[in-house]
């Protein structure tokens, strides 16, 4: 745990919204605009009254910082002013990449740090809830609840909103999925989509085996059962392959079990891929959702080539109405509302992380940066203030999150 002073109180509100404005089911209920608002534009000043209210910060404007503060500043700036993008969405993006890349730098604080141990502390709390909710509720059917109705997916066919079971409004389901030939409720915690909620665990389960290395075995495994019980088929994939990375990096350090690692690992990848494949099979065959979202990847690319430098503006939703498109995956949403300018950046990013950690022969630090990008890529999530921040936590900021403890020895 890190022990550098900090408006631990403020730290937590800035990392409670920072959750809840990760696709929760709150920004959506009918009637909400006032919620969505504080959620989407409370972050900025929460961390503004953070730096200049610890008298211990000290920010570092040496020559690199504030060249790639500059450099950020123009070329949002001007994809602002050639894309489509609304004059109050162009502010918003600007100074919420501007305002989380400043938070970074700042170096007495390590906000950079906090906050993500900060962010995952509360999503492994919301991972407990869920368990427990979904257990009593949806399985046992223990648990009174009541009915809500959200604007999400209102697109299309479907204009009236989704009804969704409420648990004492700490947890919700809608979603339902055939495994094994048996039908299961989804667990999506507060989130609108099991896959938003699965994308929230697999970030806090990264920072306890990779990052926090907590040697206690009782989050990660509460963490790996969140996921597992989203039945995301995004979340099956995705904890496959990383527990799969993890198992080849990590472990006994004995040369014989390193052997035995390498050899056996062509059988671990086919068990995960027959796994995987059997889960998306019997999916498919219910719900089609994989051939959506592949098809997904094929309209956005289609939306692209009609506007391949800049895109058609950011948060443009008349294009997800005029192209019938989810943008089920952030490729798609990049590069159709932001074009090359914006596409070439934002993905730059995580591959140059991953670069410079393997130089630095950092693998736990290259698994964290791909299975970031993993994520970001088969989820709805490019924008997002907890994406954003991390993609300047590994992308932007050049201070390894694995160097924290260092500097805060350093620090004393």
């Amino acid at each position: 745990m890190l022990k550098v002073k900090s408006n631990t109180i403020l730290l937590y509100i800035i990392a409670l919204f920072t959750v809840i404005s990760s696709r929760s089911t709150y920004l959506y209920i009918t009637n909400s605009s006032a919620i969505y608002s504080i959620m989407a534009y409370g972050v900025i000043p929460l961390m503004w009254i953070d730096i200049l209210t610890c008298s211990s910060n000290k920010v570092l404007i040496d020559r690199k910082r504030f060249i790639t503060a500059v450099s950020i500043l123009l070329l949002l700036g001007i994809y602002c002013i050639f894309s489509q993008t609304d004059v109050e969405y162009s502010i918003l993006l600007i100074s919420t990449v501007i305002t989380i890349y400043i938070y970074c730098s700042v170096k007495e604080q390590l906000n950079y740090a906090i906050l993500l141990e900060t962010v995952c502390n509360i999503i492994f709390f919301l991972a407990v809830v869920s368990i427990v909710m979904w257990l009593l509720g949806s399985i046992l059917h223990l648990l009174p609840y009541k009915y809500i109705t959200a604007n999400w997916g209102t697109s299309g066919y479907n204009k009236t909103g989704n009804l969704l079971k409420s648990y004492l409004m700490i947890q919700f389901e809608n979603d339902q999925t055939y495994l094994f030939g048996k039908l299961f409720t989804c667990n999506k915690s507060i989130f609108i989509e099991r896959g938003f909620a699965a994308y929230n665990f697999n970030i806090a389960l990264y920072y306890e085996m990779l990052i926090n290395k907590n040697k206690g075995k009782a989050k990660k495994i509460i963490l790996i059962i969140a996921v597992i019980t989203t039945f995301s088929t995004a979340g099956f994939v995705t904890l496959s392959i990383f527990l799969t990375g993890y198992y080849l990096i990590n472990g006994n350090n004995n040369i014989l079990l390193k052997i035995f690692r390498v050899f056996s690992a062509p059988l671990v990848l086919a068990l995960s891929y027959i796994l995987i494949n059997y889960v998306m099979e019997t999916k498919m065959g219910y719900m089609h959702s994989y051939s959506s979202r592949m098809q997904d990847f094929i309209n956005g690319f289609e939306i692209w080539k009609q506007s391949p430098i800049f895109g058609y503006g950011y948060a443009n939703s008349r294009i997800i109405n005029e192209f019938h498109t989810g943008y089920s995956n952030s490729v798609s949403a990049v590069l159709t509302q932001g074009g090359l300018v914006l596409f070439i950046p934002y993905f730059s990013s995580f591959i140059g992380g991953t670069i410079r950690s393997l130089r630095q022969h950092n693998l736990n630090k290259a698994l964290f940066i791909i299975m970031l990008l993993i994520n970001v890529v088969f989820a709805n999530v490019p924008f997002l203030n907890i994406t954003i921040y991390l993609l300047v936590y590994v992308g932007a900021y050049e201070i390894s999150p694995l160097q924290v403890n260092e500097l805060e020895d350093n620090h004393k």
